[in-house]
């Protein structure tokens, strides 16, 4: 049975400027609005027009326009203030960096990929039954201990910006927009329950394709318990794990399609872009600060040798040689994306454009060799990352 599980590392995120951030808490935090009738409504300033401002109700998260003509004088004026800010704040541009890894200006990475208007509900408390459900836009997950309204909101901006970034990614990846069936996540307040109902001893989350669902206790995410619920601890919060999965849960229909190396590097591309703020910040990745120098890495030829079955092995056996594999999965994978050729992907997309044709990985592969025996490319992607500040230490 094959499964994508993986035991995840610490790697640091890049704090966001000052200013940055205190423009994005005033725009979105919960504003108590009052009608002309004095009824009272705590809700999250989302956008608004000439006509209506939208919200997010802070009860049950649901969002929904309000006509500005009953709202208080008062607070048809916040409107116009929040408005006005969250204008000015998109039309601050981010610092343009002069390249994305030696990347060509034809790699077109989004700056920054951020969803404001997703949804954050509560499907079923029950405190009696231990079920305690929840759904965003196209993700649905369970928890066997009450969420906080904070995480909830968390977590559903987590499913969903990690589905848009993975869909706005220039090498295109496809991910299905599930409607009608949600994609699944079940959480375990304890690593032993997580461990009982199937995840792997050592593994921070798993992704079961069989069962199309994410596994991962709550530890993982860096969430505490205060009182009856469980809420984030921003001393030890982690998103890292959960995009991850996520990342290989969007990417469902390339099972079977791509070799284990490239889904965990795939992975471990999405999970290492800065997330701060519901938002990824593309341009503020740079491998050579993420990376420990000289950083080890396999060599292309053995890493492309390992099937599942022995990526799994290392994972549950050997930790050092499976962080290893995950280490060099990633490495390789930004080199086809942004080091390679032009800069421009076109060899990776042309590899999963024929992976979808249905021509086999090992067909395939000579499209990422492009000519190039295996010592060819090892030293091609050598020379590559040196120009990028980064030595490295290559090892069988």
């Amino acid at each position: 049975m094959n499964q994508y599980i993986r035991h995840r590392r610490l790697i640091s995120i890049l704090s966001l400027l000052g200013i940055l951030c205190c423009n994005l808490l005033s725009v979105l935090a919960t504003h108590t609005f009052r009608d002309t009738q004095g009824q009272i409504l705590q809700a999250d300033f989302i956008s608004a027009d000439a006509e209506n401002v939208t919200v997010r109700r802070s009860s049950d998260f649901r969002i929904f326009k309000i006509p500005l003509t009953t709202l208080s004088e008062e607070d048809r004026e916040f409107v116009k203030t929040q408005f006005a800010e969250k204008s000015a704040l998109e039309k601050v541009k981010s610092p343009q960096p002069k390249e994305i890894e030696n990347s060509s200006k034809k790699t077109l990475i989004p700056k920054t990929v951020s969803i404001r208007d997703y949804e954050a509900e509560v499907i079923d408390e029950d405190t009696k039954t231990g079920r305690f459900a929840y759904k965003s836009n196209h993700f649905e997950f369970h928890s066997n201990v009450k969420l906080a309204k904070g995480v909830i909101k968390d977590f559903s901006a987590i499913f969903e910006n990690t589905l848009s970034a993975v869909d706005q990614f220039p090498i295109k990846l496809n991910p299905v927009f599930a409607k009608e069936k949600l994609y699944q996540t079940q959480l375990f307040e304890t690593k032993e329950q997580y461990y009982a109902d199937g995840g792997l001893a050592g593994s921070g989350g798993s992704y079961f394709p069989e069962k199309k669902k994410i596994l991962i206790p709550l530890s993982s995410l860096g969430v505490k318990k205060a009182s009856s619920t469980y809420v984030v601890d921003k001393s030890k919060e982690d998103n890292d794990t959960l995009i991850h999965e996520i990342t290989h849960q969007v990417m469902h229909q390339w099972l079977g399609k791509l070799p284990i190396w490239m889904a965990e590097g795939f992975a471990e591309y999405f999970s290492n872009i800065p997330y701060e703020r519901n938002t990824f910040y593309f341009y503020k990745f740079k491998l050579k600060d993420a990376l420990k120098s000289p950083a080890k890495l396999r060599s292309f030829a053995t890493i492309l040798s390992l099937d599942y079955q022995q990526w799994s092995e290392d994972l549950a056996s050997n930790p050092k040689t499976s962080h290893l594999n995950y280490q060099s999965a990633w490495i390789y994978i930004v080199y086809f994306i942004s080091m390679d050729g032009e800069g421009d992907g076109a060899l990776l997309n042309n590899y999963l454009r024929a992976l979808e044709n249905g021509v086999s990985q090992k067909e395939a592969e000579a499209i990422l060799l492009d000519g190039r025996s295996h010592d060819e490319l090892q030293k091609n992607i050598i020379k590559a990352l040196n120009r990028s500040g980064i030595k490295v230490d290559v090892v069988r």
